[in-house]
């Protein structure tokens, strides 16, 4: 395997792996200040497979496989996968939150005296 592909498939591992535990610092131990550094991640990460196809085409002089890999990894990701992210972003929430934070949530705020 080329080192092209194995930097491509390492970039997109990485993402999942940064999206997996982004998700559950998040939800399950409340961390909100880690969403910053989720941000920063993907744009590091969407950055690194941009250059990895500009690297490529710049080598071979035209659009081959690979370029079309990560073209469509990255069409997706700025198409459907905004949707998809909204989608898994919610069901980890109902999933992950602890149980008193979720009830806690679902009760009307008592009125005060």
């Amino acid at each position: 395997m080329e080192l092209k592909w194995i930097l491509a498939i390492g970039f997109e591992a990485a993402f999942w792996i940064m999206l997996a535990a982004f998700l559950v610092l998040r939800y399950r131990y409340g961390m909100e200040g880690v969403t910053r550094l989720f941000v920063i991640g993907v744009v590091i990460d969407t950055a690194g497979l941009v250059a990895l196809a500009v690297w490529d085409f710049a080598k071979n002089g035209n659009v081959n496989t690979y370029t079309i890999f990560i073209g469509a990894i990255l069409v997706y990701a700025l198409t459907l996968g905004k949707r998809d992210m909204k989608r898994l972003d919610a069901w980890m929430e109902r999933k992950l939150a602890p149980k008193r934070a979720r009830t806690a949530r679902g009760r009307p705020c008592p009125e005060r005296s």
